[in-house]
């Protein structure tokens, strides 16, 4: 910590919010319990998935989640995520935001 107040407040506010970004939140699940720990079958049995999704996080997660079905062999066909007006971010190939 430095001695600096406002810099030590604006370090801590930085690390809560990384460490509450779904993507290495969501990565660190899956180091514990393997992508295929997040569904009761293998992802790759399954012919689709389906998000659905809603809140300040749903379209951050819904990206992350994305890209953790690619890495498990699974597709992600589409869903829905509801989001506050004014949130802006990468929508998946077929999800609606």
């Amino acid at each position: 910590m430095s001695r600096d107040p406002v810099a030590d407040a604006r370090a801590i506010v930085d690390a809560a919010v990384a460490g509450a970004m779904p993507g290495p939140l969501l990565a660190r699940v899956v180091a514990r319990v393997g992508v295929d720990g997040l569904a009761p079958r293998p992802l790759a049995a399954y012919r689709a998935v389906v998000v659905v999704g809603a809140g300040k996080a749903a379209l951050a997660t819904a990206g992350a989640v994305e890209a953790l079905l690619a890495d498990g062999g699974a597709r992600l066909a589409g869903g829905a995520v509801t989001v506050p007006a004014g949130y802006a971010g990468r929508v998946p190939p077929g999800v609606r935001a």
